[in-house]
């Protein structure tokens, strides 16, 4: 069995011991060598987790959260009435960097500790007995370059079909959007597939996908409405709809590393696309 099929079998194995080891991390109330690794972070009070969350940057996602004036989380905290009001540098933040798999594991810390003031994600964990020993999560972060190449072609390989034909896969995973002319026009991950693709047929508010055809692809200004809701004109909203329904869809369940995948996949595309368009600048010249 290929690496990356071991590694989607034992998901949620794997995101047991990541749970583990963002638990048993050094306790820093403060922002003094915060790295600015991507990776994941939880805010306790006492044993009770409050909040988690993700980021690209450990050092700057942390740092704001920890400024009570500008902190999210903390408005969030205080909206919700606490018996006793703490201040952020009372409570324990854990947090450990994270190389793939730290969408997963965001989720997976919000399902299994219950942290109160994140929103319920869409996709599906089983909850877990806390794992003893994090072995496994750590040799997978330190394979996580052979785990994306691996993930990415399974992805790529992944067959096509029309927008309309498209399978419903209430998992999470990686879609891949294709123009008439076969070219990659669109890499995304999500937490739910079918939830997200809904969403593209009709509403440009909330979905990416939808946006990103409007504006890249068919050129189109967004606006705001008197609700401060992002979109389009109506008639432009029906040529997006039309466009989406001339591309194909490629459709890839994916239990740990959907986001790294997804941008790797992304970086990937341009990277080719900005080799051809030097190529073909050469031999114009």
């Amino acid at each position: 069995m290929a690496f990356w099929d071991i590694v989607q079998l034992n998901s949620d194995k794997l995101l047991a011991e990541g749970l583990h080891r963002l638990m048993i991390s050094e306790s820093r109330p403060g922002e003094e060598d915060l790295p600015d690794d991507a990776g994941n972070y939880v805010f306790l009070d006492g044993e009770n987790a409050l909040f988690a969350g993700e980021a690209g940057n450990l050092q700057r996602r942390i740092s704001a959260q920890l400024d009570e004036g500008k902190s999210r989380f903390y408005k969030r905290y205080l909206q919700s009435s606490p018996d006793e009001v703490r201040p952020l540098s009372e409570m324990t933040l854990r947090y450990i960097p994270v190389v793939i798999g730290r969408k997963e594991l965001e989720e997976y810390v919000i399902v299994n500790l219950g942290s109160g003031l994140n929103r319920e994600p869409s996709a599906n964990y089983w909850l877990s007995v806390r794992a003893g020993v994090h072995d496994f999560w750590d040799r997978i972060q330190k394979k996580a370059a052979d785990l994306l190449n691996d993930g990415s072609s399974a992805c790529l390989e992944a067959e096509p079909v029309r927008w309309r034909n498209r399978s419903v896969l209430s998992t999470a995973g990686v879609f891949i959007i294709r123009n008439r002319n076969d070219e990659i026009i669109r890499i995304c991950e999500a937490a739910n597939l079918a939830a997200d693709l809904k969403v593209a047929e009709s509403d440009s508010h909330t979905s990416d996908l939808r946006y990103a055809i409007g504006t890249d692809q068919l050129g189109f200004q967004a606006v705001l409405s008197s609700e401060g809701r992002r979109g389009f004109q109506p008639n432009e909203e029906e040529d997006i709809s039309r466009y989406l329904h001339r591309c194909t869809i490629a459709q890839s369940t994916v239990g740990f590393g959907r986001l790294e995948i997804a941008n790797a996949l992304s970086r990937q595309i341009v990277g080719q696309k900005q080799s051809n368009r030097k190529k073909d600048a050469e031999v114009a010249a």
